[in-house]
């Protein structure tokens, strides 16, 4: 039957959780037969036909983490339940900002991977992710870039995270001459985003955001990113994190540009489209082939 294997990074320590990731996947496929790795920043699943057991020895050999221990902090879905929570991942509703399209890039990579029954499931999760990030789209970041004065003539710009505005804005300033970097501390999501915006990309992140002129903060953590020591000289930043990822001290060092109330307009936006999503999940669970739930 299929199954998921599902963790996010708040069920145990972030060091804990790092240790569960797969810096090159080739070693967890060398591993593990009929199954599918999805990788974030925040979470770690497997999509597989296989014995979840055999899976947990896997990413305990990996960690160093009892499997009995893991047993408690990984949620084993199963069936169209396990296929239900791809779909919510790849229609963007389980990001915890609504609407944030790098779950789909997530979903995509994976299914480079998937063969057989799951290559069909993913195949599925992605036509209809795709459905669903097209029904979320805005054009929030020309508001953003119409305030942005004189900073929107900045040569040297550095996107600090791969929020949706934040991607589209880089873009904008890059087809209009500005040397666009793309820094993220998963070289995945980073090389991904700068073949998107069109620019370079860096894991360096401190580095990257010193150099800016205009630096995009597009993070989306649950903490403080930006500092005042990742701040250059003469930077402005452009503050596009829904959830208050800099520091109010770099306002000390630098110009901070807020966008508080255009954010909080498209996460109501966002949120209005909820139901409409559920109702794609839905349609397209009960489409699915009873095969493709047993495996």
């Amino acid at each position: 039957m299929l199954s998921c294997l599902a963790l996010h990074h708040l069920r145990l320590r972030y060091a804990e959780f790092s240790k569960l990731r797969f810096e090159r996947e080739e070693e967890f496929y060398a591993k593990a037969t009929e199954a599918v790795l999805l990788q974030t920043g925040t979470r770690v699943e497997v999509y597989s036909l296989g014995e979840a057991e055999e899976l947990l020895k896997v990413f305990s050999e990996k960690s160093g983490i009892p499997a009995g221990r893991l047993r408690g902090l990984f949620r084993h879905l199963r069936g169209a339940e396990a296929a239900g929570h791809l779909l919510r991942m790849a229609c963007l509703l389980e990001s915890r900002a609504m609407g944030e399209s790098y779950l789909l890039w997530q979903v995509e990579a994976a299914a480079s991977r998937a063969a057989g029954v799951l290559g069909e499931l993913f195949s599925r999760a992605l036509a209809a992710g795709r459905r669903a990030e097209s029904m979320l789209s805005t054009d929030l970041h020309m508001e953003v870039y119409r305030r942005l004065g004189e900073a929107a003539h900045a040569r040297r710009v550095t996107l600090y995270g791969a929020g949706r505005t934040g991607r589209e804005l880089a873009a904008l300033l890059a087809e209009r001459g500005a040397e666009v970097t793309v820094a993220h501390r998963c070289a995945d999501i980073a090389r991904r985003c700068a073949a998107e915006v069109g620019g370079r990309w860096s894991t360096s992140v401190a580095e990257a955001c010193r150099q800016a002129e205009l630096l995009i903060c597009a993070t989306l953590a649950s903490h403080v990113r930006l500092t005042p020591e990742m701040v250059g000289e003469g930077c402005v930043v452009a503050d596009l994190s829904p959830f208050a990822n800099v520091s109010p001290e770099v306002a000390e060092v630098a110009e901070v540009l807020g966008f508080e109330e255009l954010l909080r307009r498209r996460m109501q936006e966002m949120r209005s489209s909820v139901p409409e999503l559920e109702a794609l999940v839905s349609r397209e669970l009960e489409a699915l082939p009873e095969e493709l739930l047993r495996g």
